[in-house]
């Protein structure tokens, strides 16, 4: 509760900044719910993750207690990095200290908040679900790929929390 409280915080202390009637770079962008990707292509990695998280949402039903959300950051922590090319992943760390727990990490790579956003309210992946805790890590990718300045990122932020 207390890493929401500061997320919060942050992103209403950077929101006083924004210049009085003039919209902040990228605060539509990032606060406009937007799908990653087509669910009807079925050749699509973003489908091809998305389908794999519905049939673990189902499959867990009601019993998740950690739910992970963001973009790559939070994606790579289910990859072995040995597995990969780029070596990226924390699979061994992931499954250190938080194996014990029933997770569901929607994280992908790529998504931004407004990604995010879509994956919460509209996705209804999330609709029968009641994790004890959550774990947001999104916004690099705003910022990242120039789409979005601080103040529109913790905009975007304010609303995932």
């Amino acid at each position: 509760m207390k890493t929401v409280t500061l997320f919060c915080t942050l992103a209403a202390a950077l929101m006083t900044f924004a210049a009085v009637g003039e919209e902040p770079f990228g605060m539509t962008a990032s606060t406009t719910v937007k799908a990653r990707g087509n669910i009807n292509n079925p050749k699509s990695n973003w489908t091809v993750r998305w389908q794999i998280k519905a049939k673990q949402t189902a499959d867990l039903k009601n019993d998740i207690q950690i739910l992970f959300v963001g973009d790559s950051i939070t994606h790579f922590w289910e990859r072995d990095a040995k597995s990969n090319s780029r070596g990226l992943g924390g699979s061994v760390t992931y499954k250190k200290y938080f194996g014990n727990y029933r997770m569901l990490n929607i994280g992908y790579s790529g998504d931004r908040t407004e990604h995010t956003l879509w994956m919460v309210n509209e996705s209804k992946l999330l609709d029968n679900i009641k994790p004890g805790l959550a774990v947001v890590m999104i916004g690099t990718n705003n910022i990242g790929h120039k789409k979005a300045g601080p103040v529109a990122t913790a905009a975007g932020i304010k609303l995932v929390v």
